[in-house]
């Protein structure tokens, strides 16, 4: 009968220490104390909605040309939210939603879970990013309130106006605004407490 030995040395060690289970607890904790405030902080909030538009805004023009039709976002103040559609509907048009289903609806944002406290509004701004120092009723210069691109990714001048347009949002007392041109070229601007920029 043979007895084989195993030298100490010789034998894998798979297990953590107890050290290192501390370590890796504390690196967590540090990484959590700093990203958990950023992510609460409103200024956070706002810009990931502010941004969030924008890159719908991209992509909704980036479907109108891949798709050879008219796309369009509409900006819902009533109900916080912005809704992106590729057809107008039964109706044929794009100043609201169609009730009766006609209308697809490509995507629905809702200003609430993560970016809570995000509204439609202009905060502590004094004047539009055009120089005017009134707002628009409903926080945004769009022609009834709908942002269309036709396939060639130009906003539709008969629904969206002429020149550059925007979307003013707020959270508290901060201000972002999002804007096309007639070309179909998206801004972002933030409000810094006297200018935008």
């Amino acid at each position: 009968m043979k007895i084989l030995f195993q030298s100490n040395a010789m034998r894998s060690n798979s297990a953590f220490t107890l050290i290192e289970i501390m370590v890796v607890i504390g690196i967590i904790a540090i990484i959590s104390a700093i990203a958990i405030p950023n992510l609460m902080n409103p200024e956070h909030k706002l810009k990931s909605a502010a941004t969030g538009l924008m890159g719908d805004i991209q992509k909704t023009r980036s479907m109108a040309i891949k798709t050879n039709t008219t796309w369009g976002i509409w900006f819902d103040k009533a109900n916080n939210r912005y809704i992106i559609s590729s057809y107008t509907g039964k109706d044929e048009a794009w100043s609201k939603i169609d009730t009766d289903g006609s209308q697809p609806i490509e995507k629905e944002v809702v200003f609430s879970g993560n970016i809570a406290g995000v509204q439609y509004g202009h905060g502590a701004a004094t004047k539009t990013v055009t120089g005017n120092t009134s707002f628009p009723k409903e926080e945004t210069t769009y022609s009834s309130e709908v942002l269309t691109f036709d396939s060639k990714g130009v906003c539709s001048a008969a629904v969206s106006g002429y020149g550059y347009r925007y979307v003013y949002l707020e959270h508290g007392e901060l201000t972002y605004a999002v804007g096309t041109g007639a070309t179909g070229i998206v801004r972002l601007f933030r409000w810094d407490g006297k200018k935008w920029q």
